[in-house]
């Protein structure tokens, strides 16, 4: 399960209409961290549009409202319109990580949550 929460939402009225959105901030500067960061960026903006579709009820998102801003990168990019085959190749990346989690043992120091 992924808990997202975007507040406050963007939000954008067409005559009747109303539609949201929601921004998540990448503050990768390190190599490591800007690795794969064009994949990274999309998937983000994908899961906030997945995720408002998911939850919002009497509001549509609007994919040209939910976005990924790189701070260091200076790009924004939107949610694809078409999201199937993301939304499938997230599931699947999600599904493997879960398969492989028991085995996956806490960073040293950890104080977190109980880990499983």
């Amino acid at each position: 399960t992924i808990n997202a929460r975007l507040d406050p939402p963007a939000i954008e009225r067409k005559a009747e209409d109303a539609f949201v959105g929601g921004c998540v901030l990448f503050f990768s500067n390190t190599e490591d961290g800007r690795r794969n960061i064009e994949d990274r960026r999309k998937f983000v903006a994908a899961t906030v549009h997945w995720a408002l579709d998911s939850h919002e009820q009497n509001i549509a998102p609007l994919p040209k409202l939910c976005i990924s801003f790189d701070v260091f990168g200076n790009e924004i990019i939107r949610a694809p319109t078409s999201f199937q085959r993301l939304r499938k190749t997230m599931t699947d990346a999600c599904r493997e990580a879960a398969a492989k989690w028991p085995g996956v043992e806490p960073p040293q120091g950890y104080d977190g949550p109980d880990w499983r």
